[in-house]
């Protein structure tokens, strides 16, 4: 796989951009990385899908959690840990029916992966 690919940010290339291209990109980056992305990924996979999948019984959260891991075919490296991440609050949206639980755990995954990409790189900037 090309480098790009595999490892899209270079820290090291932080310096190459301005600091308001960074700020105008973080911006739209926390807006959809944030919210936008786990609202829509959690109203599909957890508020559509999972009900759906009843048939399934118990083993249904963990399906969904299968597949949305597959889903995130962009990084195969985390599959099995975003199986093992979002398998234990799958099986809290399903019990609870409750896709806001899901929605309030997603986010917070990922304001804590997207918290340490912004100090990455304003203590590249500075």
């Amino acid at each position: 796989m090309p480098s790009w690919f595999v490892d899209p940010f270079q820290p090291d290339d932080v310096a190459e951009n301005s600091s308001g291209a960074w700020t105008v990109t973080l911006i739209v980056y926390v807006a959809m990385n944030v919210f936008v992305g786990p609202a829509v990924e959690e109203l599909y996979f957890r508020g559509y899908l999972l009900p759906r999948m009843s048939q399934l019984g118990r083993w249904a959260p963990i399906v969904n959690s299968v597949l949305f891991s597959l889903y995130h075919f962009w990084s195969p490296w985390g599959l099995l840990s975003r199986i093992v991440g979002v398998t234990p609050f799958a099986y809290a949206v399903w019990w609870k029916r409750n896709v806001y639980l899901g929605m309030a755990v997603h986010i917070l995954l990922n304001v804590m992966s997207t918290t340490l990409l912004i100090a990455t790189v304003a203590g590249k900037l500075g």
